[in-house]
């Protein structure tokens, strides 16, 4: 038996998207506290020193040099169909855009470096999160069921019985009956348990599920919850 829940038990290494935000927010606020002349006739609109010019303009070079390289990345990808390379690549090209539409918007005049630095914790982390957020929920919905009727079709009699006895079938009853209102700590629990019970299935049920398009998915949950 100890064989088969190996084969759901492994940790799965999970690619991280590293972000600039830090190093982007760092610049930013070097470029507010370095002196600046200011012109009394133009006081209502945000001035930038030359120095501050030439570093939102270099900064803005890179950040368009890294999305031309991902996008041609990620139209590859489209091109190949590789959705798992697509759901990784979208979070970081996402923060890059908004990184090159801020820059601008300093440049131009229309955001002060000040409220850059202000606003550097809200809308691009909370639009990437809320985006990633949203979709880890959809991935997790459609987890809950396929193991649901794996289990309820393939554990056998008496382990099905011990199971929904147990504690555990609390955590996992409440989790299934709700699992877009799930913490990630419950998802995690749920994995957790569904893991252990996928190994009590009989062997051509292992067999036939590590083979399916449906294991995709558990290799996806178990990247965030294990």
């Amino acid at each position: 038996m100890e064989r088969y829940a190996d084969r759901f038990g492994h940790e799965l290494d999970r690619d991280i998207i590293v972000m600039r935000k830090d190093e982007r927010s760092e610049k930013l606020a070097e470029l507010r506290d370095a002196p600046t002349v200011e012109l009394v006739e133009d006081s209502s609109t945000p001035e930038i020193s030359d120095d501050e010019n030439d570093a939102l303009r270099d900064e803005l070079t890179l950040v368009e040099n890294e999305l031309r390289k991902l996008k041609a990345q990620y139209q590859s990808a489209k091109n190949d169909g590789d959705k798992e390379t697509l759901r990784s690549m979208r979070p970081h090209l996402e923060s890059l855009m908004a990184e090159r539409k801020e820059i601008k918007s300093i440049l131009s005049g229309e955001t002060s470096i000040d409220d850059a630095v202000a606003a550097k914790s809200s809308p691009i982390e909370q639009t990437v999160s809320t985006a990633e957020t949203a979709e880890d929920s959809e991935l997790f919905t459609k987890f809950v069921g396929i193991v649901d009727e794996l289990l309820g079709n393939h554990l056998p009699e008496d382990i099905l019985s011990t199971f929904m006895e147990s504690n555990d079938f609390e955590t996992y009853r409440d989790v299934a009956s709700n699992p877009q209102s799930s913490s990630k700590e419950e998802r995690t629990a749920f994995f957790a348990i569904v893991d252990s019970q996928l190994g009590n299935m009989p062997d051509s049920a292992i067999s036939n599920f590590l083979q399916s398009e449906q294991f995709a998915t558990y290799e996806q949950i178990g990247e965030l919850y294990s």
